[in-house]
């Protein structure tokens, strides 16, 4: 990828034209979308949440979006359905689908019952959870 490279999120908000959050809402993640990444955005820069609403700070993205500041694409709210006159009405919101919903169904199939025969083979799991890694799983 030719001039990709490395960037904090403060950088990445501050120099990009479309932000897009997918992150799990985590105690850690709760929030972390916030006023001053928002408000760092480039004018007329996008930012799109397909995580979870609490991920980012709605009420810094509501003033961003109708100030005309930056444009809002959400699937996810905070509560999960505003108000009838929330003023991010507005912008583009669509349903959220979490999950699979196509082929993906299949190899989700092959992956469990792999795993499952290599736990009942007493070969431990090819792909194991480890507890190091919980506090970042959804």
């Amino acid at each position: 990828m030719s001039g990709a490279r490395p960037a904090g999120l403060r950088e990445l908000f501050a120099h990009t034209d479309v932000v897009s959050v997918h992150t799990p809402l985590l105690p850690a993640t709760r929030g972390l979308v916030d006023r001053d990444l928002i408000f760092s955005m480039r004018p007329g820069a996008a930012l799109i949440n397909t995580s979870r609403g609490a991920v980012l700070d709605q009420d810094a993205l509501t003033d961003a979006a109708t100030a005309g500041r930056i444009h809002a694409v959400l699937d996810v709210t905070d509560p999960e359905v505003l108000p009838a006159d929330h003023p991010l009405w507005d912008f583009l919101i669509t349903p959220h689908l979490a999950g699979s919903q196509g082929n993906e169904w299949a190899r989700l199939t092959d992956f469990a019952a792999a795993e499952a025969a290599r736990w009942a083979a007493g070969v431990g799991f090819a792909h194991s959870v480890r507890p190091e890694m919980l506090a970042f799983l959804a």
